[in-house]
């Protein structure tokens, strides 16, 4: 499987049938979602979403753009947030930025502002 840069060779994990089995059906449940998410068309015209949007890109990203990011903030009726946080496009891994991350999360969540 391949998606957002990740390679993942699932069937070098199966130690049984079982396991086999398993991932097979994963396989199968992942490429309907795959399907779902390539065949849906957003208009943002017709239906702005009423939420806060919050966005994170890595520094040294080299999948996303900044410009890739922004075009977030016309989906939303309500307020854009962007943060650029040290990392590629894995930010999210604990030798990255997560702690950094975990952060930003939580105080938004609790509606701080900052």
């Amino acid at each position: 499987i391949e998606a957002a840069g990740l390679k993942i060779n699932l069937l070098q994990h199966a130690e049984s049938k079982e396991d086999l089995a398993f991932i097979r059906l994963l396989i199968a449940k992942l490429l309907c979602d795959m399907k779902l998410v390539t065949s849906f068309i957003f208009n943002p015209e017709e239906h702005p979403l009423d939420i806060p949007i919050t966005a994170f890109a890595g520094e040294e990203d080299d999948h996303c753009t900044q410009e890739s990011i922004h075009a977030w903030q016309p989906l939303t009726s309500s307020e854009f947030k962007f943060h650029q946080v040290s990392g590629d496009h894995f930010f999210l891994h604990s030798d990255q930025s997560q702690n950094t991350i975990i952060d930003l999360i939580s105080k938004r969540l609790i509606g701080d502002k900052s």
